[in-house]
Parts: C-alpha cells; structure tokens; sequence
C-alpha cells in the first residue's frame, strides 16, 4: 500500500500509534532512495503459510512517492488501486495511472471504484492508453462481500496473473 501522510493519518494501526507515541512516526516514511531501497530489500515476496501476500506500507513524502511506485512496479505481478471518490483533485492518482500506462502494467491493474468515482474523467485518463485496458471493479461500501468476490474473480479468471514467485501490491 503506497500512501501519503493523508493515508497515514486516516489508517493508524497499534504499532504505527506507538512509533507516534514516542515521537519516531518521521521513520516509517520513505524519504530518500536509500530508504526505499532498503524497505524494497526486506520485502516478504512468499506466500504465507496460509496462501497469502503480506501487505506493506510505504507512507512516502511528495518528492519520493513516484519513485517508490515505479520501484514497486518493477517487482509486482498485480496492482490494486482504490479510486473511490476519484475526481479532478486526485491528481497523484492520475499521475499513477500514467506511471501504469509507462510502464505497460495496466493490464495487470485493477481499479476499485464507487458511485462517487468521476468516471467521465477517469475513462479520459484511461483513454489516452488503449493498449492495455485495467479490469475495473464497481464497490459499494455497504456490501463489502461484493467487492471481495468482484476482486478474487478478477484474480483468477484473467489479468492480473499472478505466480508465487512475485509480490502483490
């Protein structure tokens, strides 16, 4: 999960409270390459002994979050973006669906969107790639099992293919 202090704030877990607590929250930021290059060495990329991927979190700053997503491109077999209530203001995410377009990982990308979502705008983003098309997933907050089985049937039935060898973002 790439986020920026906007993220942090909204999903503080037990342990990131702590490292706030005692004043060190600056640390869980990726602030400068060599950072980032060590977060990206300590990954978990195997599965668990239950079939799952770990979820990292990497809280960037402005100036390092493109980095860390063509970084994290390099490595991942499949990319989930959350673009519930995407509008003009979201301008990160359009960089990032740019950044998916370069990098020719639209095709194995799947977006997450909602009533609220600006799909005018996000089907002209889209639309200046028509290489690859991302499979897009409608959610409805109110019915999460929905979206969960929207996501799992995207996962198996086409891209994003996924193998054991490579890390979900």
């Amino acid at each position: 999960m790439i986020g920026g202090p906007d993220l942090a704030v909204a999903n503080v877990e037990p342990d990131e409270f702590l490292t706030f607590v005692r004043g060190k929250l600056r640390r869980l930021f990726i602030d400068e390459p060599a950072v980032l290059a060590e977060r990206l060495r300590s990954l978990i990329t195997r599965r668990d002994p239950y079939a799952r991927y770990r979820i990292d979190e990497f809280f960037c700053f402005d100036d390092t979050w493109r980095l860390t997503v063509t970084q994290l491109l390099e490595q991942s077999g499949a990319v989930v973006m959350d673009l519930r209530a995407f509008g003009p203001s979201n301008e990160g995410c359009i960089l990032e669906i740019e950044l998916l377009a370069d990098r020719k990982a639209l095709g194995r990308t799947v977006l997450l969107v909602d009533a609220r979502t600006d799909r005018p705008l996000l089907d002209s983003v889209l639309g200046r790639h028509t290489s690859e098309s991302p499979a897009v997933i409608e959610v409805d907050d109110h019915d999460p099992d929905r979206a969960i089985t929207a996501l799992v049937s995207a996962a198996a039935v086409g891209p994003p293919r996924l193998d054991s060898s490579r890390h979900v973002s």
